[in-house]
């Protein structure tokens, strides 16, 4: 029985998937990913994908330029985003997170894990989504 999660099997080679989520072999999938990447990549550098990505970057060039660091409040220091607010994210789900900073999700992501530390400009709004007001 091919459609019973224990009996599924690669429509490629016919070899019984060894995971539920899988829908191809180890064996047959990594042509097909190799495919999906190299139409990824060509698709990315297409002009109106360099002009988007290029009006994002602008953008956000822009707000760095147009923030104030006497904005951000004298309790937030890069030592309580660390400990305190980049911690409580875990709990926060990605898609909030990129909602509030306009980011990608690999960039949210990043931030969620503390791999990176964002702008400062986007410390309070962050400390707000964990629940730590001004």
């Amino acid at each position: 029985m091919v459609g019973h999660p224990e009996n599924r099997l690669c429509p490629g080679c016919g070899k019984k998937l060894a995971r539920r989520d899988r829908r191809l072999c180890a064996e047959c999938s990594l042509p097909v990913t190799r495919k999906n990447f190299d139409e990824g990549r060509k698709a990315a550098h297409r002009p109106e994908f360099l002009a988007k990505r290029s009006a994002t970057q602008k953008s956000h060039k822009q707000a760095i330029r147009n923030w104030n660091p006497s904005d951000l409040p004298a309790w937030l220091t890069r030592e309580v985003f660390v400990t305190e607010v980049q911690p409580g994210l875990t709990r926060v789900p990605k898609s909030k997170v990129r909602a509030v900073l306009c980011v990608s999700e690999p960039y949210s992501a990043d931030i969620q894990s503390g791999k990176r530390v964002p702008h400062a400009r986007h410390w309070q709004a962050l400390a707000r989504l964990v629940g730590l007001q001004d």
